[in-house]
């Protein structure tokens, strides 16, 4: 796997890895001199995730010690499994709202959604 570039003097202004127009597993590093390097397969994908702030935890503690779970009308085990998962995506959905970003897959593929969030100014909640 090739992950750099070894040269004696920096002669490259841009270096970007492109991913191949057609299915294929590899990619191609494009460096140039010049500034003005147009891609032109720059793709996008929508990724969700969840927010999680110290604020949000501190909000989410608070509730939670006061919460109080009963099983009144569950019979079986199934049914008071499905009652508190829906309870717990209650409060996740309550507490961490799902958001929604458009990652450019230009950007390096271990950047995180988080990271994207805080750098981009796209987003919104779903």
């Amino acid at each position: 796997m090739l992950d750099r570039i070894y040269v004696n003097d920096l002669c490259y202004a841009t270096v970007r890895v492109v991913t191949s127009t057609v299915k294929s597993d590899h990619k191609a590093v494009v460096a140039s001199s010049s500034q003005q390097v147009q891609l032109f397969n720059k793709t996008r994908q929508k990724k969700r995730f969840r927010k999680h702030t110290p604020t949000q935890h501190a909000q989410f503690l608070k509730y939670a010690a006061t919460l109080q779970i009963k099983f009144t009308n569950c019979v079986d085990v199934q049914s008071k499994f499905d009652y508190l998962y829906q309870l717990m995506n209650e409060l996740l959905d309550r507490f961490y709202p799902e958001r929604e970003i458009t990652v450019s897959l230009r950007l390096p593929t271990n950047t995180s959604s988080r990271l994207q969030l805080n750098t981009c100014s796209g987003t919104r909640t779903v």
